[in-house]
């Protein structure tokens, strides 16, 4: 491929880090205030309006603002990653710092730590993943191990892993849809999708597998034990989540959720985007008034086999229902 670079943009890529590293807090505070305002919108203005919510853990709720934001950022990373790949086959000019330093690093970075601030303490594969991306963020940003070569330039294949991991925000909003959306032929389809999807879970596997073993060549040991320890990570994380969605059982989830949940809803409900329930806002205004912490919501018992089991509402105990459950969906 001949290299056609522009000198401008590449000048820019060439300084991505050192821009970055000077203005890394600034960066960081606007990202976070972001992230906050985001989520705040979501759980005001669309997650109590669900007409799933008054069923689900406070916890649960906040998954989903925290899903809705991954959905965001992870379509943003990867159509911008296609794009920068697309750039680097027909150029040859290789700007991927400016996709790490200002799209795909900055956001992956920043969401987990906002998660790992906000939602401590944290379940054990969850923390694991988050110190794996803020291990690799030091060796990246602070310590300048990483990329693994004189110029400091992310090659192709990270750059191909980060947009697949925006792949992987975008199919994991399937936690979303399973929890709340009242077409079982839909949530079944995107199950499918899912675990089709998961060939690209292998294939990240792989690319930071070779990472790991291209940074060892250079010499960066540190960078290379790092990318190691990201392999193990991702790879445990990544078992557990396509072990969970395999072994998930959609019809009996929504026999012993969604059907019930909205036998005596279909009257006043909105369908939304993915056949989504909505309240009108009235309803979800006096449903914000009146549900409190310690009453009208299910709460989570212990968990048997991929499904959530819960407490039973008054009104829903009455008919009987028998909860099925499976594994946690939290470990998903």
């Amino acid at each position: 491929i001949m290299s056609s670079c522009s000198v401008e943009i590449k000048q820019i890529a060439t300084r991505a880090g050192e821009i970055f590293r000077d203005y890394r807090y600034l960066i960081m505070i606007i990202n976070l205030t972001f992230i906050n305002v985001f989520l705040g919108h979501m759980e005001k203005q669309v997650v109590m309006r669900f007409a799933v919510y008054k069923h689900l853990k406070p916890e649960t709720c906040q998954e989903i603002g925290m899903r809705m934001l991954q959905l965001v950022f992870g379509t943003i990373n990867a159509v911008s990653g296609i794009g920068f790949l697309l750039y680097f086959l027909f150029s040859g000019c290789n700007i991927f710092n400016i996709y790490l330093f200002f799209i795909a690093g900055m956001t992956l970075v920043f969401t987990d730590l906002h998660e790992y601030v906000a939602r401590w303490p944290l379940r054990p594969a969850l923390l694991t993943h988050h110190l794996m991306t803020f291990v690799l963020a030091l060796a990246i940003v602070e310590f300048e191990e990483l990329p693994s070569n004189d110029e400091k330039e992310l090659d192709w294949a990270s750059a191909l892993f980060l947009t697949n991991i925006g792949l992987m925000w975008v199919v994991d909003f399937y936690h979303v849809v399973y929890r709340t959306s009242t077409n079982l032929a839909l949530i079944k389809k995107l199950r499918k999708i899912y675990l089709v999807a998961a060939v690209i879970r292998i294939m990240n596997i792989v690319l930071i597998a070779g990472g790991s073993y291209k940074a060892a060549s250079y010499g960066s040991w540190f960078g290379s034990g790092c990318l190691l320890f990201m392999c193990l990570a991702y790879s445990f994380n990544s078992y557990k989540a396509i072990m969970f969605v395999a072994r998930f059982d959609c019809d009996k989830y929504y026999a012993h959720h969604q059907a019930l949940w909205f036998a005596n809803l279909e009257d006043k409900v909105i369908k939304g985007w993915l056949h989504i329930a909505f309240l009108p806002q009235s309803d979800s205004a006096s449903l914000q008034d009146g549900v409190s912490s310690d009453s009208g919501r299910f709460t989570e018992m212990e968990n048997v086999s991929g499904i959530d089991k819960f407490d039973i509402l008054p009104e829903l105990s009455k008919a009987n229902c028998v909860e099925v459950s499976s594994k946690s969906t939290e470990e998903a």
